[in-house]
């Protein structure tokens, strides 16, 4: 109505008004990438559906609508940069690269690489996956690099300025292009891509990709050695390239998002970023000198609105407002963004402006399981955390036994080949699952986790090599079990690596009954997910819970109409009350029982974690209540947590919340 009746609701506009309007094209994916299934996860199925029902916009490569046919004639179509050009921009920015433009040989060299970076992802992935917003990030690392005091990235610091200038400009490079990239076939193309260009100014070199990536190493070595991290940590190739970017893209206040399968130390690596710059209150010297970070924090979900985002990035401006507040460096993380994504309300399109580089005043960091469209990508640097391969798999299982062992009585070390085995058993199942779509994100790292910690518990109390494998076993059950039996193909593997291909048959897993008693007795493991074919099979087990335990509060979804806002969707106001008595519950020694509560589950997933904060000896933690409140709430140490799920509906489950819990179907008889 603006652009073609220049009327606005009915009512002409003034002659001298003049519209300029911007909008990204219609254009779809390649069918062979339309789930993005080189990293992290799949959306939800169930939303793929929605999507494509209602709006259409699943396979575009922007999450955009038709311009309506009687706007055509006003529009320009830009097309996009052609090479010579592209490079003519490059030219100019790079000229904003402190020193760089003195070195006119190495100057020519960087024109090259940058150029080359960008035509290999227009070429592997999509013509939209880089702009010159890239170039501009090159060049914010590339002058911050060269300011950055030398200890903070490398060992010798009497390196000559050329070679500085040289490694700095590398360092920038891989920063920006080399480790948004998802598998280490594609990270090896890019760097024998850019090789050609680097051989004819380094030909002392013998294998230029060689020493890029132990360039990189280096640089993440040093500045690892300065970051204090929670004891039993495990240093994975996914938690030093999470740190390594965050810590760069946070202090230059570069967007960034991180995107990986639920495990993938995500979570981890931005506390320990948050926890360790501080400001003047830093344990590391050399962090006295970077500004302290405040975290402003929000959950995302499908009921998220474009009015909890501007809310978001309110509260963290207002630290930026306040005077003499030099040293405070805000930084807003946005969990889950991706199931903001899902949102019928498209809550991210306020994103676009938040995060251009150029007037970007804080860190922002979002954390997703899956790719977002191509206008967010387009504004952060986007990190994919890539699938543990079995190295870090067992690095990680070996230092979570390492960790508990030294916190336990045990005089004796268990045998490490158990854990071992354990890892190259679940390599083969990741391996398995992957070429069964039904099954692919129904286990996954936490899973493994799970299991590593509950195997080496119980070997700390066996006496006996026959207890051992007979721990591992019951411990396969409890944490690969349900709709795929994944402990029996584990438990085959295992026996295979261990050489002990005889106990295949001679040890049995527990029975479903002895698996609930077990976990409703102690309740030190993970909270329970019962997946059964009907209602009637919950009210049964039910039942059983009951005579089981003194103290059990059951939370059913409601069906009353004046619950609901329209469909399916609860109000506001019902979420509350039911999250609210929640928490109350919580503070409690009950068994929490929870049925057809989908609707709030993303907002607990933090009580779901059952990664507690500890102070004075009690158990805290946090979960989504309203916008932008997220209460801090005790947890007492006898809480139990049983979800109840049709089987049915796992397709609807998010991974992450899948992930989370110990999984059994339920066997009636």
């Amino acid at each position: 109505e603006i652009i073609c009746e220049r009327t606005l609701l009915g009512e002409p506009l003034p002659d001298n008004m003049i519209f300029l309007g911007a909008c990204n094209p219609q254009r779809w994916t390649k069918t062979t990438n339309i789930l993005q299934d080189n990293i992290g996860i799949k959306k939800n199925p169930y939303d793929i559906q929605r999507l494509n029902a209602h709006l259409g916009r699943e396979s575009l490569i922007y999450h955009v609508v038709p311009i309506p046919e009687t706007m055509l004639e006003y529009i320009w179509d830009y097309g996009f940069l052609d090479g010579e050009t592209e490079i003519v921009y490059i030219r100019t920015m790079l000229n904003k690269c402190n020193k760089l433009a003195n070195e006119t040989s190495w100057y020519d060299y960087t024109v090259s690489l940058v150029a080359i970076s960008q035509q290999f992802f227009r070429v592997n992935e999509d013509t939209s996956s880089v702009s010159l917003r890239d170039v501009a990030r090159f060049c914010r690392f590339y002058n911050w690099l060269l300011n950055l005091p030398r200890e903070f990235m490398y060992e010798n610091v009497r390196i000559s300025n050329q070679e500085f200038t040289e490694q700095t400009t590398l360092v920038a490079l891989l920063l920006t292009y080399y480790l948004r990239l998802s598998s280490f076939e594609m990270r090896e193309s890019y760097l024998n891509n850019i090789s050609v260009v680097l051989k004819n100014k380094f030909r002392n070199w013998s294998h230029v990709p060689t020493f890029l990536t132990r360039l990189l190493q280096k640089q993440q070595k040093n500045l690892m050695t300065k970051i204090k991290l929670p004891p039993g940590t495990a240093i994975n190739r996914a938690l030093i390239d999470n740190i390594f970017v965050l810590f760069a893209c946070i202090l230059n206040r570069i967007p960034v998002i991180l995107c990986g399968k639920p495990g993938s130390s995500k979570t981890l690596a931005v506390n320990i970023i948050l926890n360790n710059l501080k400001g003047k209150r830093s344990n590391q010297k050399l962090f006295h000198t970077l500004p302290e970070l405040v975290p402003s924090s929000y959950q995302g979900s499908q009921n998220c609105t474009s009015e909890n985002v501007i809310k978001l990035f309110e509260r963290a401006e207002k630290y930026l407002d306040i005077e003499n507040n030099s040293d405070i460096l805000p930084v807003i993380v946005f969990d889950e963004i991706g199931l903001a994504e899902l949102s019928s309300h498209n809550p991210l399109k306020v994103l676009h402006s938040k995060l251009e580089i150029e007037t970007c005043r804080y860190g922002f960091v979002g954390i997703s399981n899956w790719c977002l469209d191509a206008a967010k990508m387009n504004r952060v640097l986007y990190l994919s955390c890539a699938d543990p391969n079995v190295d870090d798999l067992r690095l990680t299982a070996e230092t979570i036994a390492s960790s508990l062992l030294a916190n336990s009585n045990r005089t004796m070390p268990i045998d490490n080949s158990i854990v071992k085995n354990l890892a190259a058993a679940y390599f083969d199942l990741y391996k398995h699952i992957n070429e069964q779509p039904k099954y692919k994100n129904y286990f996954g790292l936490r899973d493994f986790y799970s299991l590593i910690k509950g195997v080496v518990n119980d070997l700390i109390n066996a006496s006996t090599e026959q207890e051992s494998y007979a721990c591992v076993r019951r411990q396969l059950a409890i944490n690969f079990d349900g709709i795929f039996d994944g402990s029996q193909f584990l438990w085959k593997n295992f026996c295979k690596y261990s050489h002990q291909e005889y106990l295949i048959e001679q040890e049995q897993p527990p029975t479903f009954n002895q698996m609930i008693d077990r976990s409703l007795s102690l309740h030190n493991g993970r909270y329970l997910m019962l997946i059964g074919e009907n209602e009637s099979m919950f009210d049964y087990v039910e039942r059983y819970i009951n005579a089981k335990q003194k103290s059990i509060q059951t939370l059913i979804g409601s069906s009353l109409t004046d619950d609901f806002i329209a469909g399916t969707t609860y109000s506001e106001l019902y979420n509350r009350r039911i999250l609210m008595d929640i928490i109350l519950h919580a503070e409690t020694n009950v068994t929490l029982i929870m049925r057809r509560m989908d609707h709030i589950y993303a907002n607990l997933y933090d009580l779901f974690n059952q990664n507690f904060d500890v102070s004075g000896s009690k158990k805290y933690c946090r979960i989504t209540l309203g916008n932008l409140y997220h209460p801090r709430f005790l947890i007492h140490d006898d809480f139990f947590c049983v979800i109840f799920i049709r089987q049915q509906d796992l397709i609807k489950c998010d991974p992450p919340f899948l992930n989370r819990f110990e999984k059994h179907i339920i066997d009636i008889e």
